[in-house]
C-alpha cells in the first residue's frame, strides 16, 4: 500500500507490551531513496528522548486509528543507545544502534574514521519539505510530500506543488526521475525537462498511482526490493 510520509507523522507507536510514543519525523537515504528510520518521541515524562526505529521492526500499520505496531518490547527501546537526532545522524551512533538491535547495515563497509562523521545521505522529511524541484534546471515548484510503499518503505513519488504554472496544481513525479539532491542549495534536480512534465500530463504518461491528481511518469521504475531479513530477539 502507498501513502505519504507526512501522513505517518503523529502516528502512535506501540510495542509488544505498551505504548512507545508518537512519530515525529522520518529519515531516508538519497541513494536508494528508502526510509531508514522513524523518529519517535517518548511516551512518558520518564522517557523524554527521541528514539529511532527501523521499518524492519514494524509488525502492522493501522491507518484508520493512526497506529503502528512493532515487534519490540518497551524496555528494549528505552535501553537502546542514544542517537543525536538532528539534521544529520553520526554514522558511528547509527552503527551502534543497528548493532544493538541486530539490524543489518544498509551501507558499504567504512573505516573507523569515516564512521565518526554524519552521513550526508541521510535526510529527514521535515528538513527536505520545501526543497525546490528542478526539471532541466527550471523550477517547477516546492516539494510538499513523499509517497512510499509501506511494504518496502521505498520512496516512489515526489509530490510537488506546481500551481504557479500548472492548472493541475499538484503533480506526483516518480522517484526514478531524480538526478541529484542538492542539500546545500535545498534543491532536487530531475533528469527530465520542465516541458516534459507539462506534456506528460497532457499525453497521459501516467504512473499506476494517482491519489487525487495527475502523475508524471517519464522513466522506468526500478524494481523495489524487500527489506533485509531480520529476526527480532529483544
Amino acid at each position: 500500500m502507498r501513502w505519504t510520509l507526512s501522513e505517518i507523522s503523529g502516528y502512535s507507536i506501540h510495542g509488544r507490551d505498551g505504548k512507545l510514543g508518537r512519530v515525529l519525523d522520518t529519515y531516508f537515504d538519497d541513494v536508494q531513496w528508502t526510509v531508514r528510520y522513524l523518529a519517535v518521541s517518548g511516551a512518558t515524562p520518564d522517557t523524554p528522548r527521541t528514539f529511532l526505529l527501523a521499518p524492519e521492526v514494524i509488525s502492522s500499520t493501522d491507518r484508520e486509528f493512526g497506529l503502528i505496531s512493532v515487534f519490540l518490547r518497551t524496555a528494549a527501546v528505552h535501553n537502546s543507545p542514544a542517537v543525536s537526532v538532528n539534521k544529520t545522524i553520526p554514522r558511528q551512533e547509527e552503527s551502534r544502534l543497528r548493532a544493538y538491535y541486530g539490524w543489518p547495515n544498509y551501507w558499504p563497509a567504512q573505516s573507523a574514521a569515516a564512521q565518526t562523521t554524519a552521513d550526508p545521505r541521510l535526510l529527514s522529511l521535515e528538513e527536505i519539505m520545501g526543497y525546490r524541484v528542478l526539471a532541466g534546471e527550471e523550477d517547477i515548484g516546492p516539494l510538499i510530500d513523499l509517497v512510499i510503499d509501506d511494504h518496502t518503505w521505498q520512496i516512489h513519488f515526489l509530490e510537488v506543488d506546481a500551481s504557479r504554472w500548472l492548472p493541475a496544481g499538484r503533480v506526483w513525479i516518480r522517484a526514478d526521475c531524480i538526478r541529484q539532491l542538492r542539500a546545500a542549495k535545498k534543491q532536487i534536480a530531475l533528469n527530465i525537462r520542465r516541458e516534459l512534465v507539462r506534456d506528460g500530463l497532457k499525453s497521459g504518461l501516467q504512473a499506476d498511482w494517482t491519489p487525487d491528481g495527475p502523475t508524471v511518469a517519464l522513466a522506468d521504475t526500478h524494481a523495489a526490493s524487500r527489506l533485509p531479513a531480520w529476526t527480532p530477539s529483544l
